[in-house]
């Protein structure tokens, strides 16, 4: 392998290894997300219930809240596990193909 051959070489593994570390910290940044956004319905749940209990009980209509506050989580999760959406999912062409549009 000449010199030139394995500058290149190596400039591509540090330039692979860089993007698969972004991809990771957007990962970890979309599941501190989902956390939180976890804890706080979980606080509003938590207060709808006492204004609930306080109000006299009755039907349970929070019930509906969670419900609605459940799916959202779940679909978030769905996409943050399951969906690509982040740049690993890009190819080379599409970049090519955009950088020359943005010339133009």
């Amino acid at each position: 392998m000449q010199a030139e051959e394995y500058d290149a070489f190596i400039d591509r593994l540090i330039m692979e290894s860089s993007d698969l570390r972004s991809v990771a910290i957007a990962r970890i940044k979309k599941k501190r997300e989902l956390k939180q956004k976890a804890v706080k319905y979980i606080i509003v749940l938590i207060a709808l219930i006492f204004i609930w209990a306080i109000a006299g009980g009755g039907s349970f209509w929070p019930q509906w809240v969670a419900l609605a506050f459940a799916i959202s989580l779940i679909a978030k999760f769905v996409k943050i596990k399951f969906i690509k959406t982040d740049e690993s999912s890009i190819s080379e062409e599409e970049i090519e193909g955009e950088l020359k549009l943005g010339n133009k």
